[in-house]
């Protein structure tokens, strides 16, 4: 007998290999390199996975695409509409049915290919937007460009919840800010390491978060809409920081950090980091997404 664990399941043999049961049914255990839920119920997510393909999930997972699955929105105005990336951007699949079948594929802007997870971001009134060497706009059926060309792809896109006019983007280590809905961008920031993530708090458009990469990864905020930075990595362990959340209508303007060995949390009350651990394993966190109904959720 042979138990072969792979990145494609877990497979059994009794006849030395000639023949393999697959024993995956059951076991979840897929690689999710980007998730999101729904504002409305956190029965409802979407998330692309490692060799796997893109997962949506409403009461039950389905295999809505192909491919490595990697970024994956949920329009936050009608969340029956799933879309999520393959890798480098080739192809931008649609779900008219929280995943659960009916999809439609579109391919990239001519001539661009972006990250290995090429950015996919939603503005508040449901424009969803890519980020490539250009920032574009999709448009229904495919891209329309709206940015200069960045000379580089775009490593990470967020648009401010409160104001649509406001976009980040993060090219290795710079962040820049569009004030007129990504037609323009000025250099705002540049930090020691790569961007790893980009947050603007939810309810005060002055407020952005940035995590950084390496040994030395920090966790930065401004309250200046960008401008200047501070510093709020506190006690945090000296890890990759790989993503930072905030938490919409909370008065304590709680934050949530993904990192190389877990979750942490810090707020206006307790101006510091401390564990948010509880059954999960001190494993990478590379992604999280938040329901205020329901709680938090975490790749």
């Amino acid at each position: 007998e042979l138990l072969a664990g792979t990145d494609g399941g877990f497979f059994k043999t009794t006849n030395g290999g000639t023949t393999f049961t697959d024993l995956t049914v059951g076991m979840e255990i897929s690689q999710f390199y980007r998730i999101d839920v729904s504002k409305f119920s956190a029965s409802r997510i979407v998330g692309g996975t490692q060799d796997n393909g893109g997962f949506g999930y409403d009461n039950q997972w389905n295999n809505y695409h192909g491919g490595d699955g990697m970024e994956g929105v949920i329009d936050p105005n009608n969340d029956n509409n799933y879309y999520g990336f393959m890798q480098n951007g080739q192809n931008l699949f649609y779900s008219s049915s929280a995943g659960q079948g009916g999809t439609s594929s579109y391919g990239m802007p001519s001539g661009e290919s972006g990250n290995w997870i090429t950015p996919l971001a939603f503005n508040s009134d449901s424009e969803l937007y890519a980020g490539y060497t250009h920032l574009y706009q999709f448009n229904g059926s495919g891209w329309d460009q709206i940015s200069p060309d960045f000379s580089s792809n775009i490593d990470r896109l967020e648009i401010d919840p409160s104001d649509s006019n406001n976009i980040y983007v993060a090219i290795n280590s710079s962040l820049r800010k569009s004030t007129d809905k990504g037609v323009s961008f000025t250099e705002v920031e540049s930090f020691f390491s790569n961007i790893t993530s980009i947050e603007v708090n939810n309810e005060d458009s002055n407020f952005v978060y940035v995590t950084t990469s390496g040994f030395a990864g920090g966790v930065y905020q401004s309250n200046d809409g960008g401008n200047t930075f501070t510093n709020i990595t506190g006690s945090l362990p000296n890890v990759t920081k790989n993503i930072v959340v905030h938490t919409p209508e909370d008065y304590n303007n709680t934050l949530y950090v993904g990192t190389n060995i877990g979750v942490y949390k810090y707020d206006d009350t307790t101006l510091d980091w401390e564990p948010f651990i509880n059954n999960l394993p001190t494993t990478s966190v590379r992604d999280l997404a938040i329901n205020t109904a329901d709680g938090i959720i975490a790749a």
